[in-house]
């Protein structure tokens, strides 16, 4: 069976289905890797084995990404049209333990001071007050502005997100009829508004490899430090499991550890020689 035709079915299948822009991208990013190598459907691990040894070049988080999409692909084709999955062949790749990134004060005073205009303003704060998803940024319109919350439409589908009332205000003051990020050409699409978040960090001089999701690390890690709930949390960033959302646990934990390192009574009052 041709790969290419069960590749076109199972991308029909997902827009009827309503999947976010970003697993779509995912997928198309995906699947010219396997149609390189596999005109025909393979029918076992050695016959996929060159996309894998094709995918040796790329970042480890990237080849994640790629089997997860194969994975996801093979299992559809399996249960729709009967075929043999050559992904149960191939082990998982081991998924590296990486602390998220989370920006220091200083830096985030210079974000905002590279902020040139009112929209770049509202990027940094908006991500900073609510934690939002780059795709679920982008997707924003005029009617999703509620009283006290956000509308938002994301990997796990529509959910509310409450927001900061003065934040509220600045995304209805940047508002022109229903779309709120604009350009100079016009409203920004997703690469738009993830081209405007790379400028913004050239100019604030922050060159390690970072973008707006480590305003939503720093967001959830600030949330939790200033006393926010782990459950709260999980419901905001929109975590369908709550173990993810347990990493920013352990990053202000290591806060309150320095915290403590540094006013301890035992060390404050030199009882410890």
């Amino acid at each position: 069976m041709q790969t290419t035709d069960l590749v076109s079915q199972f991308l029909g299948e997902c827009g009827v289905r309503g999947l976010s822009p970003a697993t779509v991208e995912q997928y198309n990013w995906a699947f010219p890797r396997l149609l390189a190598h596999c005109p025909e459907m393979p029918d076992s691990g050695q016959k996929l084995l060159p996309v894998l040894q094709g995918s040796l070049k790329l970042a480890p988080e990237s080849r994640r990404d790629l089997l997860k999409c194969l994975r996801t692909f093979f299992r559809w084709a399996e249960r729709r049209h009967h075929l043999p999955n050559p992904c149960g062949e191939v082990d998982p790749l081991p998924r590296p333990r990486r602390l998220p990134r989370v920006l220091a004060q200083s830096e985030i005073d210079s974000l905002l001071a590279a902020a040139q205009t009112a929209r770049d303003n509202a990027l940094v704060l908006l991500v900073l007050d609510c934690g939002i998803r780059l795709s679920e940024l982008a997707s924003l319109r005029r009617e999703d502005v509620r009283d006290g919350w956000l509308l938002v439409r994301g990997k796990v589908g529509v959910r509310q997100v409450p927001v900061s009332k003065g934040m509220l205000l600045r995304l209805l003051r940047l508002a022109r009829g229903e779309d709120i990020w604009l350009g100079q050409r016009g409203p920004l699409n997703r690469a738009g508004v993830q081209g405007a978040y790379k400028r913004l960090f050239a100019r604030a001089s922050i060159t390690r490899k970072v973008g707006s999701h480590s305003l939503r690390h720093t967001f959830a890690t600030l949330y939790l430090r200033s006393g926010g709930g782990v459950r709260q949390l999980q419901e905001i960033l929109g975590h369908s499991r709550i173990e993810t959302t347990m990493i920013y646990v352990h990053l202000a934990g290591n806060d309150v550890a320095a915290d403590h390192a540094l006013h301890s009574p035992v060390q404050t009052m030199g009882l410890m020689s």
